[in-house]
């Protein structure tokens, strides 16, 4: 054999060495990387015990039970404004004047003309008792004297009326005219309501109809106001709309807030929420631990992976229920998406 060819030999064996060796790097490599893949780090849960509200919320805005728009029954010049915004008032409280000068004039007018009419018509009544006067003259002294008596309590009428007196006992909420305006029968002078009696009107989905007929007086309500740091008044349902609007598909369900009202105002937006269910006592998990909507990842005290098949049958928004067998079980809420059964998980804590 040539030196030639041995040297040819060598390098094949060489290369089939080097070859070799890296194939066992290669391997050994894959096998550890595998071994650090399979231990993946999660976040647990157990179970909670508690219970569970499932509720619908729906968006409204604060209203007054009597709010009234006060419009002056007779035209004129505005004198006075004895109120502003977020004054309090009695019922029947002058809360405005309107000028009385030409209402007083027309009224000493009216007057004087009636108390001549009623002079002359009892002067001539005690004539016809007497037969001293026909019954026609009667009759027309009779006449005079009921128009002008009804124009004497018309004058008297429109000058009570110069006077603006508030319709119920509230608070004034908006002021539309100001003092000197040119006020008329239909231009509002104030908008005034009753605080004390507060309610809600809501649209609910038309689904709920039946439930809502048949639970108006035992449904718990939770008023949550954004602009009072989201703090929490309760109600009633006071009223259900009979008939489901055909535009919005909705029913109008109106809403009496029972709890301490000082802070609450007309026009404040609030959140509603209806308690359609309730259950106490049970054990619930986060949606974060629910899988593909149908699988339960958990790991046992070796730090194995397992999973359980699972849909939810009650819950609400951020819980859902779980069978008390379920307790004891350390859920995986994160880290979930990558795991096979049986692999090795590194839970926080743990070294």
């Amino acid at each position: 054999m040539s030196g030639r060819s041995k040297l040819s030999k060598m390098a094949i064996i060489l290369v089939i060495v080097a070859l070799a060796v890296l194939i066992i790097r290669m391997t050994s490599l894959k096998d550890s990387g595998s071994e650090v893949q399979q231990i993946l780090p999660v976040e647990i849960t157990q179970a909670r015990q508690g219970s569970i509200e499932k509720r619908l919320r729906i968006s409204g805005f604060i209203e007054s039970d009597t709010m009234v728009t006060v419009l002056p029954r007779i035209g004129g010049i505005l004198t006075e404004i004895y109120v502003e915004m977020g004054d309090a008032v009695e019922e029947d409280q002058i809360i405005a004047l309107i000028d009385s000068e030409p209402y007083q004039l027309s009224f000493n007018q009216a007057k004087a003309a009636f108390l001549t009419a009623e002079s002359t018509f009892n002067r001539i009544s005690s004539l016809y008792s007497s037969k001293s006067v026909s019954q026609q003259n009667y009759e027309e002294a009779k006449a005079n004297y009921d128009t002008l008596k009804s124009a004497f309590e018309l004058a008297e009428l429109n000058l009570s009326y110069t006077e603006l007196r508030a319709p119920v006992k509230g608070v004034i909420l908006e002021k539309h005219v100001s003092r000197g305006s040119m006020v008329a029968p239909q231009v509002p002078v104030l908008t005034m309501g009753d605080i004390d009696n507060l309610k809600v009107n809501g649209g609910v989905p038309e689904l709920h109809f039946s439930f809502f007929q048949n639970h108006r007086e035992d449904m718990e309500i939770l008023i949550t106001v954004p602009a009072l740091e989201n703090s929490h008044f309760k109600g009633v349902i006071s009223n259900i709309a009979p008939f489901i609007s055909p535009r919005t598909r909705n029913f109008t369900v109106k809403c009496r807030v029972i709890d301490e009202k000082s802070l609450l105002r007309p026009g404040m937006f609030v959140y509603l929420d209806f308690v359609l269910e309730k259950r106490e006592d049970i054990y619930s998990l986060p949606y974060t631990a629910l899988s593909g909507g149908d699988t339960l990842w958990f790991a046992d005290d070796s730090g194995i992976a397992g999973k359980i098949s699972f849909s939810p049958v009650f819950g609400n928004e951020e819980f859902f229920q779980i069978p008390e067998e379920f307790a004891e079980y350390l859920f995986i809420t994160e880290g979930h998406s990558f795991l096979d059964e049986g692999q090795t998980v590194r839970i926080p804590g743990d070294q």
